[in-house]
């Protein structure tokens, strides 16, 4: 058997606490981790502290959560599962991770979700599709590419609780790495690449539904 971790946060920003106040839910993120100190988690989230709607696939650092003297509450699910399915997973991540830049987070989606709505997009997700897909990639009993939402997610995991509460109670220091979050765009660049990341977004999101369309009848 093997090991991995599903991070439930309430993230510490504007963004986060609009996302709480309508979905009325005490988490608006959840990540996936493979090590128990969380050192890197998997997601889909903004790539940069100044630009809420441009966002993608991150591995993102635990100090994403510390921000203005303050840190988030976070909840931490255990699971165990197969290891023919834990190499599944690792593929699938790893495939996102060495083409980073390709997904997009899928906003549309996410304006949905109140409605339970799913939009479909090809590489594209929502932290909680991105968790519900690699769940179900693990052996969980949730179809892929349906809808999938945080509240429904942390119904499904919770007799795997191994903490809730302040994310320092659980890592007392977290470390960057590689996560570029704190780096920020000048408001040029961020407004540009929002801009073309939606635009992209959009051209994916007409393709695949003018493939669900009935072209042959």
């Amino acid at each position: 058997m093997k090991t991995i971790y599903i991070v439930f946060s309430a993230t510490p920003y504007r963004m986060g606490r609009m996302i709480r106040a309508v979905l009325r839910n005490t988490y608006n993120h959840v990540a996936l981790a493979f090590d128990e100190d969380l050192s890197t988690m998997y997601s889909f989230a903004r790539f940069h502290t100044n630009a809420p709607l441009y966002g993608g696939f991150v591995a993102e650092s635990l100090r994403r959560h510390y921000h203005g003297g303050h840190c988030s509450r976070i909840k931490v699910c255990r699971l165990e599962i197969e290891e023919e399915n834990y190499a599944r997973l690792r593929t699938f991540v790893s495939g996102m991770e060495h083409q980073a830049r390709h997904y997009i987070y899928n906003t549309y989606s996410a304006l949905l979700t109140p409605l339970h709505i799913r939009l479909v997009i090809r590489d594209s997700y929502t932290c909680a599709e991105f968790v519900g897909d690699a769940l179900s990639l693990a052996g969980l009993a949730l179809p892929r590419g349906a809808f999938h939402s945080i509240k429904r997610t942390e119904r499904l995991l919770d007799s795997c609780v191994v903490y809730e509460g302040l994310c320092e109670g659980y890592v007392r220091e977290a470390e960057w790495g590689g996560d570029c979050f704190p780096q920020r765009l000048s408001r040029v660049r961020a407004v540009r690449a929002t801009a073309a990341s939606l635009l992209r977004l959009t051209a994916r999101a007409v393709m695949s539904l003018a493939a669900m369309l009935p072209w042959e009848l």
